[in-house]
């Protein structure tokens, strides 16, 4: 470690003239710097890739920066777009942020590789409504053990991402947060190589609505060519709680939240919320859905990814990602997919210590995907099936809430990956899916130790959402000196798998095949801490998968979108 501590120091003083680096917009100066690990690399953040979105531009698409001559100081992390930290309790919660946030971060341990390197491009997750792409969460250190350039950035959240308005002459179509995506990706595919990147080697990752959004690059035609692979973690754009947030009167409920007197005519509420304090908006995130809408329907957010009412010229999504799925440019394109063993294990907590709560979450209709628009008899027998299915014939009690658990892991995860592994199967496309349980029992599992999971489920509830990036970033809250070595050695398993797909579209050299028939669909890499229990096989999931599957073969609603299919195909050959 000393030696190479003295390795950094030697090279930080011969990279000096290397920190200016140009971009098509200007200049940029970088910081030299040390890794938790003992590795020099290179660092530029604070980098803008879009104009600030504040007044007449806070909901709009999303539009290029003005040029500057001087160099721009990139040595130091810029704030994150404003949102309230969810990792505090209500009413607890602190508000901070700044609109001038859209910034992206460059790290790299070479600046002039011999080789170009592979470029992962990281979008956080956060529920579309909090996160962001700074290192207090998401630090490099690790992949700068690997010869890749890493990139995070900012992007709008919540309404400031989402607001959607029918009225076409006020121009704010909606998934503005999604846009800014796109433009980042324009950014890293123009300027990348300026860093030692290959601008023909991109590989987009994310987490949780992260992942979310690693999946809606690969459906939405505004994403073609940025990038050639994707890694989708715990999330999907499937996700039955924001596939596409149906459209309602939400700004209108949003600006009277705030304004009592508000009307209903757009014009009005756009104007009242371009110049309403960001924090107000954000205070009604609770406010604005119905008990209905949060407990029957389970919609995540009233602001999220949706179907835009009109093409502005720069629309991201004008169907439903069911359907944009089916004859989609990234059917062609490999991917990589998994989740953790026990994502929703946090519930843990939860039931210990309010026991009544095992009773309101265990409603089995309101898990059957509210979409599908199957009717309420239906709806109550697949209901009755998941009780079936998670339970027996025992049921739901203080006592007895591990089914629970892993039946909203399958409801808002395994079901979904499934899903999309069957879609892209069908369809006939090139791109392979590698799919990944990540099942690591470890000190590291710091999102674990964060959420204060009870010690005695540890063994059990292996994984939780999140503690997979423990083993790819390096939170601020993680001291590295404390790291075992085991951890370590896991450290490096989980970065060689992510950086190798990245390079090469094969993750490492195990013995893990792609899934190419609906019966593999879920056989998989489950990732262990003891690396000779890590397998390639059919993955505890699959064998829940069929009471999910039946719902959506039986659905009026996906039965309408492949008719629908069928007629496009057939209209399209006989044009041709």
């Amino acid at each position: 470690m000393l030696l190479k501590i003295l390795i950094g120091l030697s090279l930080a003083v011969l990279c000096k003239s290397q920190l200016i680096v140009d971009t098509q917009y200007g200049p940029i100066r970088g910081a030299h710097l040390m890794s938790g690990l003992g590795r020099p690399y290179f660092s530029f953040q604070r980098i803008p890739y879009m104009k600030p979105p504040v007044g007449k531009l806070r909901f709009r698409d999303a539009e290029i920066p003005n040029n500057w001559t001087e160099p721009l100081d990139c040595t130091q992390q810029g704030p994150r777009f404003p949102q309230i930290d969810f990792t505090f309790e209500p009413p607890n919660a602190p508000f901070s942020g700044d609109l001038d946030s859209m910034h992206i971060n460059v790290y790299t341990n070479n600046l002039n590789p011999t080789q170009k390197y592979p470029v992962m491009v990281f979008i956080h997750g956060g529920g579309f409504r909090t996160g962001s792409g700074l290192t207090d969460v998401y630090g490099p250190d690790y992949f700068m053990e690997k010869n890749v350039i890493l990139v995070t950035f900012n992007y709008r959240l919540y309404a400031f991402g989402f607001l959607s308005l029918d009225d076409p002459e006020l121009n704010i179509p909606g998934n503005a947060g999604l846009k800014d995506q796109v433009l980042a990706l324009k950014w890293i595919k123009q300027n990348i190589e300026n860093f030692g990147g290959d601008s023909n080697n991109i590989t987009i990752f994310g987490q949780s609505s992260g992942g979310g959004c690693s999946h809606y690059h690969i459906l939405s035609p505004s994403s073609k060519d940025l990038f050639q692979r994707s890694i989708i973690m715990s999330g999907a754009a499937f996700n039955p709680m924001y596939a596409a947030i149906p459209r309602r009167n939400w700004a209108y409920r949003l600006a009277k939240h705030i304004n009592d007197s508000i009307s209903e005519n757009e014009k009005e509420i756009l104007e009242f919320l371009e110049e309403a304090e960001p924090s107000d908006i954000f205070n009604a995130v609770n406010e604005i859905m119905t008990p209905y809408e949060r407990n029957v329907e389970l919609l995540l957010n009233a602001f999220g990814p949706v179907i835009e009412p009109y093409d502005n010229g720069n629309a991201f999504m004008l169907s439903h990602p069911e359907i944009l799925a089916q004859n989609s440019w990234g059917n062609d394109i490999d991917i990589m997919i998994g989740g953790t063993s026990f994502e929703n294990g946090q519930l843990v907590n939860l039931f210990l210590q309010m026991p009544f709560m095992i009773e309101a979450t265990s409603n089995f209709t309101s898990y059957v995907p509210y979409h599908l628009d199957l009717s309420i008899n239906e709806r109550q027998n697949y209901g009755d099936r998941l009780k079936e299915v998670y339970y027996g014939l025992m049921g739901p009690s203080p006592t007895n809430f591990d089914p629970t658990i892993i039946l909203t892991n399958d409801f808002a995860f395994w079901h979904v990956i499934d899903r999309v592994v069957q879609q892209r199967i069908n369809s006939g496309g090139n791109g392979r899916n590698f799919v990944y349980r990540f099942d690591m029992d470890d000190a590291n599992n710091c999102f674990r130790a964060r959420q204060r999971v009870d010690p005695r489920w540890h063994g059990h509830l292996r994984a939780i959402h999140m503690d997979d990036l423990c083993y790819l970033f390096r939170p601020s809250f993680v001291d590295t000196s404390l790291l075992g070595n085991h951890s370590l050695l896991l450290i490096d398993h989980m970065t060689s798998i992510f950086s190798s797909f990245a390079s090469t579209g094969n993750p490492q050299e195990y013995a893990w095949n792609a899934s190419t028939s609906l019966q593999s669909s879920l056989y998989g890499y489950n990732i262990r801490e003891n690396f000779l229990l890590s397998t390639y096989n059919v993955l505890p999931e699959m064998s829940r998968m069929k009471v999910w599957r039946d719902m959506y073969s039986n659905s009026s609603y996906i039965i309408s979108v492949n008719i629908i299919l069928i007629l496009i195909s057939i209209v399209i050959s006989i044009f041709n």
